[in-house]
C-alpha cells in the first residue's frame, strides 16, 4: 500500500513517520547500551578493589611468615624505598620479591588503607575517592 502511494507521488524516499520510528528505536537501543556500560564499570571497580585488597592481605601474611609479625603501618609506605633488594623484613612492597607486592595497588576510584599498630594483627580498609572510609568494603563503592 505504501508503495502504491509512493508511485502515485513519484517519491521513493521515506515518510516522516518512518523516520521518527527509526529515531525512537535507535534512542531506546542507545539508552539500553549506556545503562549496561555504566553498571559494568561499577562491577569492574568493585572487582579490582577486591583483588587489590586480597593482594595486600596476602602480602602481609607473607611478611608474617618470613619475619614472624605483620609489617607496622608506619613502615609499610617507606620501607620499600629503603630496603635492599630481597629484604622483606618489614615491608609489603619490595622490588624483585616474588611473594610480595611489586607496587602498592592504586586507583582513582578508591584507596586501600593498611593498618597494623603492633605487628600482631592488621586490617585493610577501603576509602572512597575523597578519603572517607567505606563501611561495606569494596562492595560499598559507587
Amino acid at each position: 500500500m505504501i508503495e502504491q502511494i509512493r508511485k502515485r507521488r513519484g517519491d521513493d524516499g521515506f515518510t516522516l513517520v518512518e523516520l521518527l520510528i527509526v529515531i525512537v528505536i535507535l534512542g531506546i537501543l542507545a539508552a539500553i547500551v549506556v545503562f549496561a556500560v555504566g553498571s559494568t564499570r561499577k562491577d569492574s571497580v568493585v572487582s579490582s578493589c577486591t583483588t587489590n585488597q586480597k593482594s595486600v592481605e596476602l602480602s602481609a601474611e607473607a611478611v608474617k611468615v618470613k619475619s614472624g609479625k605483620y609489617p607496622l603501618t608506619a613502615t609499610v609506605w617507606d620501607a620499600a624505598a629503603k630496603a635492599p633488594v630481597g629484604d622483606s623484613t618489614n615491608a609489603l612492597v619490595v622490588p624483585q620479591s616474588g611473594a610480595l607486592l611489586k607496587s602498592y595497588p592504586t586507583s582513582s576510584d578508591y584507596k586501600l588503607s593498611y593498618t597494623s599498630a603492633d605487628g600482631s594483627a592488621f586490617s585493610v580498609g577501603v576509602l572512597d575517592k575523597d578519603g572517607v572510609a567505606v563501611s561495606a568494603g569494596c562492595s560499598g563503592l559507587t
